[in-house]
């Protein structure tokens, strides 16, 4: 009875009514713990699970099992979900869920906000068989209070690996009781609890990184409190590290991660500096796991279990349709990765050539901008992009750091800009461009920059004029054959002109209703199963020959002339 006694009065000395914040030791592993902002960070689905066992020296103390699902969806959108199982020492059992729903705002390439809210519920049953004084006053309140309502408020700044989170635990006010003498409680306000949270992680070596973190609890009615940890990450696969909670704590903890995928750690908390003896140690265990494979609308990502350096994960970029030569390049965007190889040296701008300007048979003017860098071996390797001439294109040196073997086995580089157009309006694009020689790239300059001869012709007579349907040559029809498949939106049998390439529904529909402004009134988005892709198509026939000379007036048509377009036949299973 005495351990039950003392148990009591720790719990009634901590408040720990079901409203109060949940302390845990490793919410570093997954902050989304904290902050409803975090719903899906991680670019993936993701599940995390933990089991806390609270002040091993007295028997039946508090032990917390607590689960959570968050995942990002299109549009900037995440959505989490948690629930947790409180029994405290055989007396008091809460247990309670709730919802949440994040928003991304980005910023710039590297800038980020996330906003994020929760809603739910619990309840809580006092076991009154083990209490001596069942008519005390804080064990009624308790008891009045059997359900309760849960809302919390969070929002986060991302700049490269710093994050600074803000987050209102409980925007539902709720009493307190302060003293067990006096029925009268207090009123706790949203703003009497807050809570701030900031870490870096920082890459010492490819293999090595260190991570601080920082927590500061504001509590308008008891004590607020400062926690710093500092964490060592070994070929991110072991992690060691260790916490201090003022006046609290200290915590030792330690984990293993695997294939980036996987995370398991483990916390060992000293008992309370000023009670040790009484309460005994406390012990974590937190498991996390990725779940499939990382989400391409995914802009941007912080994950504790890839903790990798960024040019080393997977990123997957979403190219909206900006300009004829972006849409060009859209299928070499998102076709995924095989094989990714580290740059020796980082890739430059190469301004020797001086501005390469080109007009095309409608007009526009289009410049060249060429990228370069020399190998192990001393060889100089080239990109060239077509971009047009009244727009500012400047290449973001330290983000362009990998190349890749595309799944036709075409190794390229993804090169990173900034935008700028006429109307001072900027933005950043990511594109992907085969890598060539010096030579090659020489080559493609001549041909794009050669006038052609022209020779007079003497016409003696002019002819009777003769309409001749225009055809465009074989070796500029470029057919794909594929198998219809059962996607909602899957393509009907025929042979269609594809304008543009998306993996994101979204952007494909985008683009569709640009082109239907254009004049475009048969353009429409459909799905191709055999590809995984959706396709945005201007014009739909039974048989080829309907559509070849189609395709060659398009392509001389103002605004169409670069846009990167083919044909695709679709076949019954």
């Amino acid at each position: 009875m005495k351990k039950i006694h003392l148990l009591i009065l720790v719990l009634c000395s901590f408040s720990v009514l079901a409203q109060q914040p949940i302390l845990f030791n490793q919410f570093y592993m997954n902050p989304y713990l904290y902050n409803p902002a975090y719903a899906g960070v991680e670019g993936h689905s993701v599940f995390y699970g933990l089991y806390q066992q609270q002040w091993s020296g007295v028997n039946d103390a508090p032990t917390t099992i607590h689960g959570s699902f968050h995942a990002p969806l299109p549009g900037g959108i995440g959505i989490g979900f948690a629930g947790y199982n409180i029994e405290q020492g055989g007396l008091l059992n809460t247990t309670a869920g709730k919802a949440s729903v994040s928003y991304l705002l980005t910023l710039d390439l590297k800038h980020h906000i996330r906003f994020g809210l929760s809603v739910g519920g619990g309840s809580q049953m006092l076991n009154y068989g083990e209490l001596d004084d069942p008519f005390d006053p804080a064990y009624a309140n308790i008891a009045d209070n059997s359900t309760f309502a849960l809302a919390d408020f969070g929002l986060t700044y991302h700049a490269g690996h710093f994050n600074f989170g803000f987050s209102i635990p409980n925007l539902i006010s709720y009493d307190k009781f302060t003293d067990k003498d006096s029925s009268d409680p207090i009123r706790i306000k949203p703003l009497d609890n807050l809570m701030l949270q900031t870490y870096y992680r920082g890459h010492l070596t490819d293999n090595i990184a260190i991570e601080p973190h920082v927590v500061y609890r504001y509590n308008n009615y008891g004590t607020s409190q400062l926690e710093g940890t500092i964490l060592l990450h070994l070929y991110h696969v072991v992690w060691v590290g260790g916490t201090y909670r003022e006046d609290m704590n200290f915590i030792g903890t330690a984990g293993v991660k695997l294939k980036g995928r996987f995370g398991l750690g483990y916390s060992y908390e000293t008992g309370n500096l000023n009670i040790m003896n009484d309460l005994g140690p406390s012990h974590e265990i937190h498991l996390g796991i990725h779940l499939g494979k990382r989400k391409p609308h995914a802009k941007h990502t912080s994950s504790f279990i890839n903790s990798k350096r960024p040019e080393e994960e997977v990123d997957t970029v979403i190219v909206e349709k900006i300009d004829t030569v972006i849409v060009e390049k859209i299928d070499t965007v998102i076709i995924e990765r095989i094989d990714t190889v580290e740059l020796d040296k980082p890739w430059e701008l190469d301004e020797t050539r001086g501005e390469v300007v080109i007009t095309t048979e409608t007009g526009e003017e289009w410049k060249a901008v060429v990228v370069q860098h020399v190998t192990r071996e001393g060889v100089i390797e080239e990109a060239i992009t077509w971009v047009p001439a009244n727009e500012s294109w400047e290449m973001i040196g330290d983000q362009t750091k990998e190349i890749r073997t595309n799944a036709d086995g075409i190794v390229e580089i993804g090169v990173q800009y900034v935008k700028t157009n006429e109307e001072g309006e900027a933005e950043s694009v990511m594109v992907w461009e085969p890598t060539m020689s010096k030579e090659a790239i020489d080559a493609i300059i001549a041909k794009a920059t050669m006038k052609p001869d022209v020779q007079e012709e003497v016409i003696a007579e002019a002819p009777e004029e003769v309409v001749v349907e225009e055809v465009a040559p074989e070796e500029e029809v470029y057919i794909e054959e594929v198998v219809k498949g059962n996607h909602l939106l899957e393509l009907p049998e025929g042979v269609y002109i594809v304008a543009g390439v998306f993996e994101i529904y979204e952007n494909a529909d985008k683009f569709s209703d640009e082109l239907f402004l254009k004049g475009y009134h048969e353009a429409l988005v459909g799905y191709v199963s055999e590809k995984g892709f959706y396709y945005t198509v201007i014009y739909r026939s039974e048989n080829v020959a309907d559509l070849k000379s189609k395709l060659f007036r398009e392509r001389k048509k103002k605004g169409m002339g670069k846009i990167w377009i083919k044909m695709i036949k679709v076949n019954k299973q």
